[in-house]
């Protein structure tokens, strides 16, 4: 008949074409009009991170010690600009623990002289007794062995709250049982007693 409403067509040939054209409106003509402009989305999914097995995120950082390993505490060196040292009990610029097999790395993992800080996420840590045992939920701080974490005091710096005791080991190591424990890296400043006695006086 005159009236035509095949206009629809043109959003079936859009489809055809990986778009969606819009239909011609109806009239009084012996064909449709032709199609709206077709548009397509796209939707990427992607990872983050290179290494699935990975559970942290790290950035390289120069280290002023090479014996400097996975599992060690690390702290800012503040006699070497942008450099990490092993960490030890009462050190209070803590940067975090050196990533063993971290998920995404910022920086080059072949520069000489670098190792992964671990900066969020979950990460294993070198742990001793020097402070008792730990459970999980209880906070881990540099002990007196630079590098080894202990169970932290409410006064004590921390690095990282544990969530598996499972990877302990029972290995000697300065006179103390030592191992690793998992935990996942929060960065904490104890309470400052001092800070409190100064504000209690006033000061």
């Amino acid at each position: 008949g005159p009236y035509g409403g095949g206009g629809g067509g043109g959003g079936a040939a859009g489809s055809l074409n990986g778009s969606y054209g819009g239909g011609g409106g109806g009239g009084v003509a012996t064909n449709g009009g032709d199609g709206g402009s077709g548009f397509m989305i796209i939707t990427v999914y992607a990872t983050s991170s290179p290494n699935a097995a990975g559970n942290d995120y790290a950035e390289m950082f120069s280290v002023s010690n090479p014996g400097i390993t996975a599992g060690d505490i690390v702290a800012v060196d503040t006699g070497v600009p942008v450099s990490m040292k092993l960490a030890q009990k009462d050190d209070t610029a803590l940067a975090g623990v050196i990533s063993t097999n971290p998920g995404q790395v910022l920086g080059d993992q072949n520069a000489t002289g670098q190792r992964p800080v671990a900066l969020a996420g979950r990460v294993p840590v070198k742990f001793s007794n020097e402070n008792g045992d730990v459970q999980i939920g209880d906070r881990i701080a540099p002990s007196s062995i630079p590098g080894v974490g202990m169970k932290a005091g409410p006064f004590d710096d921390s690095v990282g709250i544990v969530i598996d005791t499972g990877t302990g080991g029972d290995t000697s190591l300065g006179g103390v049982t030592s191992g690793t424990v998992m935990i996942f890296l929060d960065l904490h400043q104890g309470i400052d007693i001092n800070a409190i006695a100064l504000g209690l006086l006033g000061d």
